[in-house]
């Protein structure tokens, strides 16, 4: 009888456990507020209300989890994530407010990472809210949120969303500018950045601290290289300058402009946004999950589209570039490899090309018993010293990289013109010149043969 009443006794704290779990669940699941003393675990998430926006752990393949918030419209990349610089092992992550009012993640194996560390003893909730900004606010004692503490739209990765702001805050020294992913699959910060320059009023992206595309100068709520975001839409991208003695930044709204019939979504808006992608090309999220790409990468050797010209080494003429390869690997070819880990695929495409000897470059990746391949998702540089043979239409087998080729045969044919142009003109006028003295020396000729006569 001790037996079965001890088994009914642990089958209810069993149940009761089980009861707990699934309504913490429940509760987390079904919420955009995350209070004082509740847990948000790798199970379990913050949505918005409107629905647009989702606070959740995020797992890579290589078993790195972040902090990141979701667009509803985009299931490929986070459009903020906080832990970038420190990913954690394991699913054993918990977001939470501790009783001090501190927000952090606690997991196992490591120190916790604090989002936000209050000075003292605070009552506060964080609140994910419908344009994406994760703010955590001092609480009164009714439970009404006031001051903002701590909010996602201060620590910005590689995403521009509405209400967001790009600039500085004097007061504060805060920085807020976007860092592109290291590559297409590791969040962590990488070679461009995209700032808010107030002196220039245009907004600049920069590889490694040098200018790689410029805006054009703010007018009219718009920028001359960014006017393609509203071609064929139904809002325009308004963008604004807010100066004062406390804060420079640049921020953005959506502004319905009766493009299509019938009013827009309400919550279209809040899909709304610029990333910063790692090859440092331009991205818009637009309505109803449509992407597109507003500047082509910028190679340093054209200034299209606010694309910037750098100064690179002689021996590369105009109009050579990058292009990508499907070609033969030869190991009898020369080649180097570096597996510096900081070295990201833009840093290897510059590192070739001021090195005159470089023909080609990718990111290597050993396959069990093949060569070399190029993968932009791996660090580390491959640089090709000669030409490789380049695979023809349907054939198979050959690796990715890529090759610099020369310009089109017409980038230097104005030269050429130029060149015959001139040397026409020139012919033309010795022979007028020649022309013109040989018949004066005739009249001189028939003026010297009619004066002795008279």
């Amino acid at each position: 009888m001790l037996n079965l009443s001890m088994a009914n006794k642990r089958s209810i704290i069993y149940n009761i456990f089980l009861l707990f779990c699934f309504s913490f669940w429940v509760h987390t699941a079904a919420t955009n507020i995350l209070k004082q003393g509740d847990m948000l675990n790798s199970s379990a998430s913050l949505v918005s209300e409107n629905g647009f926006f989702t606070l959740k752990f995020y797992n890579l393949s290589i078993d790195e989890w972040y902090l990141s918030i979701w667009f509803k419209t985009d299931e490929k990349k986070p459009c903020w994530l906080y832990n970038r610089d420190r990913p954690f092992k394991n699913d054993s992550g918990v977001l939470l407010i501790d009783g001090n009012g501190n927000l952090k993640i606690n997991y196992t194996g490591g120190d916790p990472i604090v989002l936000y560390s209050v000075q003292r003893n605070t009552n506060a909730t964080a609140i994910l809210n419908d344009n994406g900004n994760f703010a955590l606010r001092e609480a009164t004692s009714s439970g009404t949120a006031e001051q903002v503490l701590w909010q996602s739209f201060d620590s910005p990765t590689d995403s521009f969303l509405p209400g967001m702001k790009l600039g500085i805050n004097h007061k504060t020294g805060q920085n807020w500018s976007l860092t592109s992913w290291f590559n297409p699959s590791m969040p962590t910060p990488g070679a461009f950045t995209l700032e808010w320059i107030p002196l220039e009023r245009q907004l600049v992206v920069k590889r490694r601290g040098v200018k790689f595309w410029t805006s054009g100068v703010l007018n009219n709520g718009t920028f001359k290289n960014l006017e393609i975001l509203s071609l064929g839409e139904m809002a325009d991208y308004n963008f604004t300058q807010v100066s004062n003695t406390d804060e420079d930044y640049l921020t953005f709204k959506i502004v319905p402009n009766g493009l299509l019939y019938g009013p827009p979504d309400p919550n279209w808006v809040n899909v709304t946004s610029l990333s910063l992608e790692y090859d440092g090309t331009m991205v818009a999220q637009k309505s109803l999950g449509m992407f597109l790409t507003i500047y082509e990468s910028c190679d340093g050797n054209n200034k299209n589209y606010g694309c910037e010209r750098w100064e690179g080494p002689k021996c590369r003429a105009k109009g050579e570039k990058f292009q990508k390869k499907e070609v033969i690997y030869d190991n009898s070819v020369p080649h180097s490899s570096d597996s510096n880990k900081s070295l990201s695929f833009s840093d290897c495409l510059d590192i070739c090309w001021n090195n005159c000897t470089c023909y080609g470059t990718g990111t290597p990746v050993r396959m069990p018993d093949g060569p070399l391949l190029v993968n932009s998702d791996t660090p580390g540089c491959l640089f090709w010293y000669g030409p490789l043979k380049e695979i023809g239409n349907g054939e198979g087998g050959g690796s990715v990289y890529y090759m610099i080729i020369p310009g089109p045969p017409g980038s230097k044919l104005w030269i050429w013109i130029l060149i015959a142009v001139a040397a026409t003109l020139i012919v033309i006028l010795l022979g007028i010149l020649v022309f013109l003295r040989q018949r004066r020396l005739r009249l001189q000729g028939l003026y010297y043969q009619n004066h002795k006569m008279s």
